[in-house]
């Protein structure tokens, strides 16, 4: 029996609803009791205890540009980085879109090489064009559980409109990365001093807010599942936040850098 003593760790538990720095008894990655019988005590002052991390938008660069990367190696990033769940858009090479082959063997080979549960999120338009629905039941069937359109522009409404009636059949998650391409224009950063200083193209935050706006209302018509990721400013939270005081079937994520 091999128990591990960890003193003065911050244990958060979504389960349990814990959140407080304690001193636990791990025995083979469990907890148990306390006891005097310890093979091993660590400090955990400033350390966190807890589940295995999500990361909702990662790029493998498997297949087609394994010379930045491998399953293997971001599997490994992942995991010593408290990451065992990964999800990746469909903006790969080849896209992901219909190949459920190519889905399948994705999944097994992130855990035989790289040792982590991989999510694959399939395409929204056909060869993310913008333009006609993908293949969404054969996404379904390959093993997909969301589509997105990634960073992707829609040629119009009607479009996206058309993709989420399709979607919510299929009881498939929609993934959006907000961005009305008519006002974000050509810009690579946030409107402000900053970016003034720099002479930098500018994006205001309107060019995400009402892009957010815009999807939320044909969520709210179409019933579907839906999340937005990677957002930037608050009042884009704060849509989400009386989205979901709606009852609309809405989450959302930030980038760990917008919080820095």
């Amino acid at each position: 029996m091999t128990i591990v003593k960890i003193e003065n760790v911050r244990v958060l538990d979504p389960i349990q609803n814990t959140n407080s720095i304690q001193t636990v008894y791990l025995e083979n990655g469990k907890f148990v009791a306390e006891t005097a019988d310890v093979s091993e005590t660590i400090d955990g002052q400033g350390k966190w205890l807890m589940p295995t991390m999500v990361d909702l938008c990662a790029r493998l660069r498997e297949p087609g540009q394994q010379q930045h990367g491998t399953l293997k190696s971001e599997g490994k990033a992942a995991r010593e980085n408290g990451i065992l769940h990964v999800f990746t858009p469909p903006d790969s090479k080849p896209i992901v879109q219909d190949n459920g082959a190519l889905i399948h063997g994705l999944v097994e080979k992130a855990m035989l090489d790289g040792g982590i549960y991989l999510q694959v999120i399939g395409a929204q338009t056909q060869g993310l064009n913008g333009q006609q629905p993908a293949n969404m039941a054969g996404l379904k069937k390959g093993g997909c559980t969301a589509v997105s359109n990634a960073s992707a522009p829609f040629a119009n409404d009607d479009v996206v409109l058309r993709t989420l009636e399709y979607a919510a059949g299929l009881d498939l998650t929609v993934v959006f990365y907000a961005e009305e391409p008519q006002i974000a224009k050509d810009g690579c950063v946030h409107e402000g001093f900053i970016a003034s200083r720099q002479g930098l193209p500018m994006i205001p935050a309107l060019a995400e807010t009402v892009a957010i706006a815009k999807y939320l209302l044909m969520i709210e018509s179409t019933k579907v599942r839906a999340h937005f990721g990677l957002l930037s400013c608050g009042a884009s939270v704060e849509l989400i936040r009386i989205a979901k005081e709606k009852c609309l079937p809405v989450t959302c994520d930030v980038a760990m850098h917008q919080l820095h």
